[in-house]
C-alpha cells in the first residue's frame, strides 16, 4: 500500500478489532474509508482487512462527505462513533495504539453529552 503510516496501523487495527470480535461480538465495527488512488488498490488494500464494511472507492461523495464531517487532515484516522453518531474520540487512532488490546473499550463515554438548556447559549 502507498501510505506507509497506514500500512504500520492497519495491521495494529485489525488485531485490535479481532480481539474485540470475539470478546465483545457486535460491540465494535469499522467501516473503511478510503484513501487509495485507484479502485484497484482499494479492491487490494480492503481484501486485507478484518471487518467487512467501507465506503467505496467509487463513492467519492461519501468518502469527501466524511472527511469533512469528521474534519480529517491526514490518513490514517480512525474516528470512534457510536451507531447514532454520538462521538466516542476523534483520536481514535492514538486509543489504539495506546490500548492495543482493547481492554478500556469503548475508550470514552457512550453517551452523548447532554443538551443545554434552551435558554443557555451554548458553550
Amino acid at each position: 500500500h502507498w501510505c506507509p503510516p497506514c500500512r504500520g496501523f492497519t495491521p495494529k487495527l485489525g488485531a485490535t478489532y479481532s480481539k474485540l470480535a470475539e470478546s465483545q461480538p457486535g460491540q465494535f465495527e469499522v467501516v473503511f474509508v478510503s484513501s487509495d488512488r485507484s479502485p484497484e488498490e482499494f479492491q487490494e488494500y480492503f481484501a486485507s482487512m478484518p471487518w467487512k464494511f467501507a465506503a467505496t472507492f467509487q463513492d467519492a461523495e461519501t468518502r469527501q462527505a466524511l472527511g469533512q464531517l469528521f474534519g480529517v487532515q491526514g490518513i490514517p484516522t480512525l474516528c470512534l462513533i457510536t451507531p447514532d453518531g454520538h462521538v466516542v474520540a476523534m483520536e481514535g487512532r492514538e486509543k489504539i495504539m495506546e490500548d492495543p488490546a482493547g481492554s478500556n473499550f469503548p475508550w470514552g463515554s457512550l453517551e452523548p453529552p447532554p443538551a443545554p438548556e434552551e435558554d443557555e447559549a451554548p458553550p
